[in-house]
């Protein structure tokens, strides 16, 4: 499967889901209250919601400094071999911007981590992207 522009701008755009409707402090850093439980069940309220043919976001949940993103391949097992190329693609147009989207930066500066969490059609874990604040040399 060839990810196609419009999936590269949902995927990005949902790194950025939580920011919508929230507003950064004056001096860019995260307000206390930003990645809150409160917050995040509120950007869960759109999800699930669909990538593409064959991909489906499902989940943003915090875990002490790290964002969670759970995907779900939704027509393909483990065992397909497409799944690990359609995760690379993805690795690398996420990893071609993050550094230098002012949403992400905040976070990365923040020292948050960003990882993002891939379930095959039967909701088992294929694999995962972690982009720790160190990949942008925060």
């Amino acid at each position: 499967m060839i990810l196609n522009k419009k999936y590269t701008i949902f995927v990005l755009s949902s790194l950025f889901a939580l920011f919508i409707t929230y507003k950064f402090t004056n001096n860019n850093q995260l307000s206390d209250s930003l990645l809150s439980k409160e917050v995040i069940e509120e950007a869960n309220k759109n999800l699930p919601m669909k990538v593409s043919e064959n991909l489906r976001y499902d989940l943003l949940f915090r875990e002490n400094k790290i964002l969670h993103y759970k995907y779900t391949f939704t027509n393909y097992t483990a065992q397909t071999i497409e799944i690990n190329t359609m995760i690379q693609t993805f690795e690398d147009k996420t990893k071609q911007s993050i550094c230098i989207n002012p949403q992400t930066k905040v976070l990365l500066k923040n020292l948050i981590t960003l990882e993002y969490d891939f379930y095959d059609k039967n909701n088992f874990f294929v694999n995962k992207i972690k982009i720790e604040p160190s990949y942008c040399n925060y």
